[in-house]
């Protein structure tokens, strides 16, 4: 079973029912990818049924769901030995094109039920989505800690902001520059003055790749080359797809008013355009690459600009919503980890009853386009048929699910380490001179149009260590 973060629109786990709830423009294979898997509750002695979100322990805010779709209660299973009793879940049955989400807004279920069970010491989560290019070497696992961050993942400084409410976004930045970098060394700003000096944008993980306004958008063609084909209909959604000769080169960076750059490589800009195939294989077009940017024009010009799961490969990302605050990094892609608990306070936590981390990771799904000319298959991914999360049958269960390829992210259920530490030197912001440490790993298991906001204050740079 596999899930995306829902930081935008949700609190709540919203997983796919069983039966063929599919369109007819897609197999059922197809829709089963795309969903993340299915779960029949009918199969589970466990499930219980209640009437709306409310009664279930969910947050209402998510009660308008579409018709047929229910709210109740199941044993979640985070591992071997921790398990979430009478955790509260959606079952979409009415729903023809949501992903399986776990809902990671400021009132987030996952996070209150698993502080109240004691596994977290915060409602904090950090995410690196990992690197999703095209070649072996461009692809990296990513990771997700609960109730901390990986160090091991950021490098240089950072920039800490509050979260803001009632905006449309909870995670709101504002960019001053958005550079194309040319391999020549030489630099342009397509933000033009349009915007004035800056424009707000969405950090959003659930959303595939980096929508930008249209007059941005056609700063970008002007100098950034090649030939346009159209949109994509592939796993990443309306990006723009060119011809791969001449196609734009280059990297691209956003500069934050707080002066943080965020640098997106090319191999992670510009990527095969990949579409599930009605057997559920990725396939992509060796003759065209997509950049991974959607231009907001028409109905959608006045959306809010997002960043998603594209700006999270170059980006890490942690947020604190016991202080009402999150923090972003130039993103180090690595294996390595360095995992720092974090307390309600914004320090580290450690009590003498901690409990070791738990890790639960899955593999990334690996393979390039290549063979004929026209089109070619990529490597397949497994499918899963794990019945313990939670106890109801789970069917169609891609290991990349949720048109995830190329890098599944690695959920770390973060818990406090029994250790003694010197006390820390707070920062103003709330954070600590942390030192890192890394965790033992346990037995891994497999995790099967908005408006332009109001203005809010500056964000101001803080430091975390790393």
């Amino acid at each position: 079973m596999a899930f995306l973060l829902d930081s935008l629109a949700s609190n709540d786990t919203l997983i796919n029912d069983v039966g063929d709830f599919c369109d007819n423009t897609t197999s059922l294979i197809q829709c089963q990818y795309n969903a993340g898997g299915q779960l029949d509750v009918g199969a589970s002695s466990t499930w219980s049924q209640a009437s709306n979100a409310a009664a279930a322990g969910a947050d209402p805010y998510d009660s308008d769901l579409d018709p047929g779709d229910i709210f109740g209660t199941d044993v979640l299973q985070v591992n071997t030995n921790a398990e979430l009793k009478k955790y509260p879940m959606g079952i979409l049955r009415g729903s023809n094109s949501h992903p399986n989400a776990i809902g990671m807004e400021e009132n987030s279920t996952f996070l209150n039920a698993l502080q109240a069970a004691k596994l977290i010491p915060s409602r904090t989560w950090s995410l690196f989505w990992g690197l999703a290019g095209a070649e072996p070497s461009s692809q990296m696992d990513g990771s997700l800690v609960i109730g901390g961050y990986d160090a091991a993942k950021t490098t240089g400084s950072n920039s800490t902001q509050p979260t803001t409410k009632g905006q449309g976004c909870n995670l709101l930045v504002t960019m001053t520059a958005i550079n194309l970098n040319f391999p020549n060394g030489t630099n342009f700003n397509i933000l033009g003055t349009s915007h004035g000096a800056a424009l707000r944008m969405c950090v959003s993980p659930i959303y595939p790749i980096i929508t930008i306004p249209y007059d941005i958008w056609q700063n970008f063609l002007a100098f950034g080359g090649g030939t346009y084909i159209g949109r994509s209909v592939g796993i990443n959604l309306w990006g723009e797809v060119f011809s791969s000769e001449g196609v734009y080169d280059g990297d691209i960076s956003f500069t934050l008013s707080s002066g943080l750059v965020i640098r997106i490589p090319n191999n992670q800009l510009v990527v095969p355009d990949i579409n599930i195939d009605s057997d559920g294989v990725p396939t992509s077009n060796v003759s065209t690459r997509e950049i991974l940017l959607n231009s907001l024009q028409e109905v959608n010009q006045n959306d809010l600009p997002l960043l998603g799961r594209t700006f999270l490969t170059s980006a890490y990302l942690h947020v604190n919503y016991d202080l009402n605050q999150f923090t972003l990094w130039q993103a180090n892609p690595t294996l390595n980890e360095s995992i720092v608990a974090v307390g309600s306070s914004g320090s580290p936590s450690c009590t003498s009853t901690a409990s070791p981390a738990i890790i639960l990771s899955t593999p990334a799904v690996t393979g390039t386009a290549s063979g004929s000319p026209t089109s070619s298959a990529i490597a397949a991914p497994a499918v899963q048929n794990d019945k313990s999360v939670p106890t109801g049958a789970i069917v169609g269960a891609a290991v990349g699910g949720a048109a995830v390829i190329g890098i599944i992210a690695a959920i770390v259920l973060l818990l406090c380490f029994r250790r003694s530490r010197a006390p820390v030197n707070r920062y103003s912001d709330g954070y600590s001179d942390i030192k890192p440490y890394t965790p033992p790993i346990t037995n891994p298991m497999e995790l099967s149009s908005y408006q332009e906001p109001q203005e809010i204050g500056e964000p101001q740079r803080h430091e975390m260590s790393s």
